[in-house]
């Protein structure tokens, strides 16, 4: 699976955006995107994608994507998706 800094970038050029666009409809900072963006390049340390929750709900929205098609589900601090098992429990 991509890297969400990788996605936020291919939805943002698909789209047509700049990042001062994106931040203008999303209402997360310009440098914050480019975080994201940047995190996790070569020469960089960062392991994380250096957004929050709410950020990502924000740039998911302006994109017209859901957070799971932006982010990772495992990061942390993220709530994760309760599987549907299929069984008959209330």
């Amino acid at each position: 699976m991509p890297n969400a800094q990788i996605k936020l970038r291919f939805y943002r050029q698909r789209r047509g955006l700049t990042a001062a666009e994106l931040s203008k409809r999303s209402g997360v900072d310009k440098a914050t995107i480019s975080r994201i963006e940047n995190a996790g390049r070569p020469g960089k340390r960062r392991t994380s994608i250096g957004a929050s929750y709410p950020a990502i709900l924000r740039l998911a929205a302006a994109l017209g994507i859901t957070p799971d098609e932006l982010a990772p589900v495992d990061l942390p601090g993220l709530p994760t998706p309760i599987a549907d098992t299929g069984g008959d429990e209330p």
